[in-house]
């Protein structure tokens, strides 16, 4: 039996986006609360790093996905 690889990455890549956009989504979420807590005009640079850190990281691995699923 022929194993369909090209079927088996383009579901590993559609899984892996659903699952990008669900952090993606919590870490908007997660942002949203932290600006709402802290002071808009001077955030804290550990909340804003973690914040960019994160949001650099579900990036990328968007980006990854996307390519895995072509």
């Amino acid at each position: 039996m022929k194993t369909n690889w090209k079927g088996f990455w383009r579901f590993v890549g559609f899984l892996s986006i659903i699952i990008c956009s669900i952090f993606g989504f919590a870490a908007s979420i997660d942002f949203y609360l932290i600006y709402l807590t802290n002071n808009p005009i001077d955030p804290l640079p550990e909340t804003t790093a973690i914040l960019l850190e994160r949001s650099f990281i579900i990036g990328l691995l968007f980006i990854i996905c996307a390519i895995v699923g072509l």
